[in-house]
C-alpha cells in the first residue's frame, strides 16, 4: 500500500488503476493497517447527475444523492485532465463536509502531500514497532484539528486571489488576538468617559479586547479593506461656507451593504473549499476590526486611531473573518508615522489629546452623528459647515498622496451630495436624514 499511494497522483488514470486510492476518512487508512487491510477501491463522484454514482476498479456504484445540481462547475475549470473536467465541485464538498473520502480530499486540493506525509510517518512506526502509539498520536490529532489536508501556505495565496477577484483593495492575515498594549487603550477610553453616549462599547469588553472570547474556536483572522477614497481634497470643502459638508464614508451608499455582500461570498467560498467554521464581520460585533487589521500587512494605526495604509491612505473601510483554522500571518505593517503629528494639529477641537489616544467627547465626527443629544455650545463653532461627520484628521494624512479614487461604483457620491447646499439642510430632523442616509446615525445632526 506504501507504494501505491507514494506514487499516486490527484487524477483519475487515464485507464483502469492500476494503484488504488483510499475510500474512507483519513483516519480510516490508519485503522485499516491495523485490520491487516493493504488496498482499497479508488471510488471517484460523478458529476452526471442526482443518482450519487461514483466508479470503482469493479465498474461503476450507486451511492447516496450529493446533489449535484447545487453546483455542477468541475473541480478545476483551468485542468485538463478528466478528474477535473467531469467531477462536480457540489459533490467534493459535501464529500469532504462529511470527512468520507481521502479520493475525494486527494482531488479537491490537488494536495496529496499531506497524505503522503501520513504514509511516510506510518511506514517509519511500524519499523519501529510502535505503531500503536502513532494511531493514538493521529486519532488525537484530528481530534484537536491540528491536522488538516490543505496546505496552508497554499490556501492563504487562494483566498487572497479569490478576494481580490471580488473587488477588495487590500488582504491580511493574522492571528486571533490583540496586543496588550490596544487591550489597555481600549478600557483606558472607556474608563475615563471618552467614548461619551455610545453606551454600546461599555458592554462586552471582555469580547472588543480578546476575539477568542467572542468564539473560542477563532485561530486566524483575515482582514479585508475597501478603497473609498474620493476624488478630491475633502478640506477644499471647508473653505466654501455655503456648502454642506458631509464626511466622505456618507456620501455614497452604506458601505455595510456593500463590504458585507463581498465578504459573505468570500466567506461562502472558504467555507466551501476548506469545510471548516468561519464568521464573517462588518462593524456588526464587538470585534476590534483596527487592532485586528493592525497585525496584518494591510496597514498600521496612525495617531489619530484609525488605520493607514501605504496604498491607500486613510480611506479604507474595514471587514474582517474569524476562521476555524490556522493560516499563516503576515508580518505586521511597521508604523510609518514617525514625526508627523498633522492629523493631531488640524483637529479644530482637540480630540486627539496625544498619539494614538482619541476623546470623542470633542470629536466632530462623534458629536454630529453618534452624539445623543445637541451639540455642545462650546464646539458649534468649530463645526462651520460641517452637518454630517468630520475628515480633517483622515484627510490630512500625508499617506494620502499615495491613494487612489476609488473604484467602486456604490462609493461615489449620490447626486442628493454632488454639491450640497447648506441651506438645503436647514430644519432637516432624523426622520427627513433617514433616507438619504439608511443605516446610518443621525442623531445630533439635524
Amino acid at each position: 500500500m506504501f507504494e501505491t499511494l507514494d506514487a499516486c497522483e490527484p487524477h483519475l488514470p487515464r485507464d483502469k488503476p492500476r494503484y488504488l486510492m483510499g475510500v474512507g476518512k483519513p483516519l480510516d487508512l490508519v485503522g485499516a493497517v491495523r485490520r491487516g487491510i493493504d488496498q482499497f477501491d479508488c471510488v471517484l463522484p460523478t458529476r452526471s447527475g442526482r443518482t450519487g454514482q461514483a466508479f470503482t476498479w469493479r465498474g461503476p456504484i450507486n451511492m447516496r444523492n450529493a446533489r449535484h445540481q447545487d453546483d455542477p462547475r468541475p473541480i478545476d475549470e483551468d485542468c485538463s485532465c478528466p478528474a477535473c473536467r467531469n467531477y462536480s465541485r457540489a459533490y467534493i464538498r459535501h464529500l469532504h463536509r462529511a470527512d468520507e473520502m481521502l479520493g475525494a480530499m486527494l482531488l479537491s486540493w490537488h494536495n496529496i502531500q499531506h497524505y503522503q506525509d501520513l504514509m511516510a510517518r506510518m511506514r517509519s512506526a511500524i519499523e519501529a514497532g510502535a505503531f500503536a502509539d502513532f494511531e493514538a498520536g493521529v486519532v488525537a490529532g484530528y481530534a484537536r484539528g491540528d491536522i488538516d489536508p490543505l496546505d496552508p501556505a497554499a490556501l492563504k495565496q487562494r483566498i487572497d486571489a479569490e478576494a481580490r477577484a471580488l473587488g477588495f483593495d487590500a488582504v491580511g492575515f493574522g492571528p486571533a488576538q490583540i496586543p496588550a498594549r490596544n487591550q489597555a487603550r481600549y478600557q483606558d477610553f472607556v474608563a475615563s468617559g471618552q467614548h461619551g453616549t455610545m453606551d454600546w462599547m461599555e458592554r462586552r469588553l471582555d469580547e472588543r479586547a480578546d476575539p477568542q472570547t467572542l468564539w473560542k474556536g477563532a485561530k486566524s483572522v483575515i482582514a479585508v479593506g475597501l478603497n473609498y477614497g474620493p476624488d478630491s481634497d475633502p478640506l477644499d470643502r471647508l473653505r466654501d461656507p455655503g456648502r454642506a459638508n458631509f464626511s466622505v464614508y456618507a456620501e455614497n451608499r452604506d458601505y455595510h451593504d456593500i463590504l458585507k455582500k463581498k465578504l459573505k461570498r468570500l466567506g461562502r467560498w472558504i467555507g466551501e473549499e476548506t469545510g471548516q467554521a468561519l464568521k464573517v464581520f462588518v462593524d456588526t460585533a464587538p470585534v476590534p476590526e483596527k487592532a485586528l487589521t493592525a497585525q496584518t500587512a494591510v496597514g498600521w494605526q496612525g495617531k489619530h486611531s484609525n488605520l493607514v495604509s501605504q496604498d491607500f491612505g486613510s480611506w479604507l473601510f474595514l471587514g474582517l473573518i474569524y476562521l476555524g483554522f490556522e493560516l499563516p500571518a503576515d508580518s505586521p505593517s511597521d508604523d510609518h508615522c514617525g514625526s508627523c503629528s498633522r492629523c493631531i494639529d488640524v483637529c479644530p477641537t482637540a480630540a486627539i489629546p496625544a498619539p494614538y489616544q482619541l476623546d470623542a467627547t470633542r470629536c466632530l465626527a462623534y458629536l454630529s452623528i453618534e452624539h445623543d443629544g445637541p451639540i455642545p455650545v462650546e464646539f458649534r463653532a468649530a463645526m462651520g459647515n460641517r452637518i454630517y461627520g468630520c475628515d480633517d484628521c483622515l484627510a490630512v494624512c500625508p499617506w494620502n498622496k499615495f491613494a487612489q479614487a476609488t473604484a467602486e461604483a456604490g462609493f461615489q457620491p449620490r447626486a442628493l451630495l454632488a454639491d450640497p447646499r447648506l441651506l438645503d439642510f436647514v430644519g432637516y430632523d432624523d426622520a427627513q436624514f433617514g433616507p438619504p442616509f439608511p443605516g446610518r446615525r443621525s442623531s445630533g445632526s439635524g
